[in-house]
């Protein structure tokens, strides 16, 4: 039995076809070539695709700015935008 890596238990599989299927995620390449770039089936590649999104999706709110009860003048000048998404009116 070989033994699993961290970035293995996270990514489902090693950094280097990790780092492939995410720049072509990124950049809209279709599964079919990414599991041809990384000698994964299509079916992995796909399920990757779909793992990437997930990620994205479930850790986004880490990305956005933080929303104030009230303005803080010392922290408004460095928001540049609200999160109008989130922000019901």
């Amino acid at each position: 039995m070989e033994n699993q890596t961290q970035e293995e238990f996270y990514f489902v599989l090693p950094y280097e076809k990790m780092d492939i299927c995410l720049y072509a995620r990124n950049h809209d390449i279709p599964a079919t070539d990414a599991a041809a770039a990384t000698g994964l089936t299509v079916e992995q590649a796909q399920r990757v695709y779909r793992l990437i999104d997930s990620k994205r999706q479930a850790t986004r709110h880490l990305h956005m700015h933080p929303l104030f009860v009230e303005e803080v003048s010392e922290v408004r000048s460095t928001i540049h935008a609200p999160h109008s998404d989130l922000v019901s009116t």
